[in-house]
């Protein structure tokens, strides 16, 4: 799948400035746990969402962003400009949408939440399911489901 990412391709807000919009952003909606983790073709966000009614039951949510491989660190640079514009631009979206109350929070951050498997290790959501249903789509065993023709 090629991606268009025009629309971030010129911005000049370097990505740490992003990071501390994006921090701004969630503990606007009360969330204070949050960590930022950057490998080398990898940005990771995590942090945990704390129920309304029950401050001590919280959610955890978890941002995969794999990056384009490159050595230079400039471009390296450039391209954590881009990808982190448009994880708060993301965020923004997701988190409007719980506010205005379109979606509620789980339905809206699903995929991304955080799940402890019976091994101890940590998936999220769609990382657990994604395997499977591609699994049952190849094989014929699954089919999506659409809009019925009029």
């Amino acid at each position: 799948m090629s991606r268009d990412i025009s629309a971030y391709l010129k911005t000049k807000v370097n990505y740490y400035r992003t990071q501390e919009v994006i921090n701004n952003l969630l503990e606007k909606q009360k969330i204070t746990e949050i960590r930022h983790t950057q490998l080398k073709d990898q940005i990771i966000l995590e942090f945990n969402y704390p129920f309304p009614e029950k401050q001590e039951l919280k959610l955890g949510v978890r941002f995969i962003l794999s990056l384009p491989k490159t050595d230079n660190d400039k471009e390296r640079d450039r391209i954590r400009n881009q990808y982190y514009r448009a994880l708060f631009y993301v965020l923004k979206s997701k988190l409007e949408a719980v506010e205005f109350g379109i979606r509620e929070f789980g339905q809206e951050f699903l995929g991304d939440l955080i799940y402890k498997l019976p091994n101890g290790k940590t998936a999220t959501v769609m990382e657990i399911i994604s395997p499977q249903l591609e699994r049952g789509f190849l094989e014929g065993k699954s089919e999506m489901l659409m809009l019925p023709e009029k």
